[in-house]
């Protein structure tokens, strides 16, 4: 740790250079990342909500306490605290949170009584329309919302606001049901709702970090799924389904090797993305394709924007050299140093 500290170091993330004592050095897997950047990367998460997703930016592993209580501040800490332990709950399929008093109950392991009872206030709710507990009737969470008021005196004009209020409330609770029911698929670990809004079929749990293919909602590890299982492909189109016959284990670089059919789809699948500015960049511009390239892993169109040949791709955030048009591997000073390198930086 002495000559750590002392020599000088690489971030892992803005591939800035400075002595070790400005770094943060992980224990479990021993990426060294500056101190603005690991700060940054936590409070940001925090602030989301994202706690159960604070890892070590390069390989996910575990950033022990000590490190937290550093890089944020006392409020920041005792929320990423109580977050902790909420969402460690929420990723446990069978809690759930009282209606009444919002303590965490315990639900009967019967899932078909859709039963539970909070142990802080004794309040026996519907674990489906949280509400108290009716055996035998028809859930509220399955009724219509009436639009009828009942018989109210035309002088209590209070009470009257208060139930339409009360009924819009209702309405809009019974809609929202509906729309998550209609729109998502339950994570198959802590059976929280998921919504898929782009990108593959691949889907992580933002609560408990599961994997799980979003076609036949099963947990996955890996994409090796994709390649055994023919009704689920990788990407789904409305036009065009990619074939993912040839889809292999990922390999060293942690890409998978895609055919062309599908690297040709995800190339003209670019709409309100980076992608597709920089088609109308080009487009606009021709000289810029002198200084235009695809990115080795990803295949994706990339501008150099400075003088400086380490190109950060938009797409998958790997490092490329501009002038050999290679991913760079290991420390990015090491490539563009020594006898017949690359140069760091050209005219543009």
């Amino acid at each position: 740790m002495k000559v750590f500290r002392k020599s000088t170091q690489e971030c892992n993330i803005c591939f800035e250079q400075n002595f070790g004592h400005n770094f943060f050095l992980l224990p479990e897997c021993g990426h060294h990342i500056c101190k603005e950047c690991l700060g940054s990367h936590c409070q940001l998460l925090v602030k989301e909500g994202s706690v159960l997703q604070i890892s070590c930016p390069m390989c996910k592993a575990f950033i022990p306490p000590y490190i937290l209580k550093e890089v944020l501040t006392e409020e920041e800490f005792s929320r990423f605290e109580s977050l902790s332990l909420v969402k460690s709950l929420e990723t446990m399929g069978d809690v759930k949170w009282c209606p009444r008093c919002n303590s965490p109950v315990i639900v009967e392991p019967d899932q078909g009584l859709k039963l539970a009872q909070c142990m802080a206030c004794f309040f026996t709710f519907c674990t489906d329309c949280m509400d108290k507990w009716h055996q035998g009737e028809k859930c509220k969470g399955d009724e219509d919302v009436s639009d009828e008021l009942p018989e109210i005196d035309e002088k209590d004009v209070r009470r009257k606001e208060y139930i339409i209020k009360t009924l819009e409330q209702e309405r809009q609770n019974k809609h929202s049901k509906m729309y998550i029911r209609k729109m998502t698929k339950r994570c198959p670990k802590c059976t929280s709702p998921i919504m898929k809004t782009g990108g593959c079929n691949k889907v992580v749990c933002t609560y408990c970090s599961t994997s799980m293919c979003y076609i036949c909602e099963k947990q996955i590890d890996g994409y090796k799924h994709f390649a055994d299982s023919p009704k689920c492909n990788t990407f789904t189109f409305e036009e065009d389904l990619i074939d993912n016959t040839d889809i292999r284990q990922p390999e060293h670089h942690g890409f998978l090797p895609i055919n062309a059919a599908a690297q040709r789809v995800l190339r003209n699948a670019l709409p309100n993305t980076t992608g597709k500015q920089i088609n109308d960049r080009l487009k606009d511009n021709p000289e810029l394709r002198n200084r235009s390239f695809r990115c080795s892993a990803c295949k994706q169109v990339n501008i150099k924007e400075t003088a400086s040949n380490h190109i950060h791709c938009w797409n998958c955030k790997v490092s490329v050299c501009f002038n050999c048009k290679q991913k760079i591997t290991g420390t990015v000073g090491k490539h563009f140093a020594g006898i017949n390198s690359c140069p760091q930086h050209t005219a543009i």
